[in-house]
């Protein structure tokens, strides 16, 4: 948080907020594929990993992959007209979209199980 901070101040005293986007955006991310981790490794060692599991995927990494894009979406002026919530989720990106962000990474990593579950694609 404190380098996220810092990326704040010097954002506003330079005007550039792309630094501070991407970090809010790629942190999370990593953060949360790296918690998810020993989960995989344990299923590896189990020869369980073997495909994707895309229900999840679509049910709860699709809506939180457009939470997470909204504000950098917005923050590009292309998209914004036409996307609802953005400015809201732009508004708001340092808690909410962190949480997203974390999710989705830990959640990318976690679909992956083996061929037995259901939903799977290989």
């Amino acid at each position: 948080m404190k380098i996220y901070q810092d990326l704040k101040e010097q954002a506003e005293l330079d005007y550039n907020i792309w630094p501070v986007v991407t970090f809010g955006l790629l942190y999370p991310i990593l953060l949360g594929a790296l918690f998810a981790l020993p989960g995989l490794w344990k299923r590896i060692k189990q020869e369980k990993a073997k495909g994707f599991e895309i229900g999840k995927f679509l049910g709860v990494g699709i809506p939180a992959m457009y939470v997470i894009l909204a504000p950098f979406l917005y923050s590009t002026k292309v998209f914004s007209f036409y996307l609802p919530f953005t400015s809201l989720l732009f508004n708001q990106y340092t808690g909410g979209v962190m949480i997203f962000s974390f999710v989705f990474g830990y959640l990318i990593i976690d679909c992956i199980r083996s061929r037995g579950d259901e939903n799977i694609i290989l």
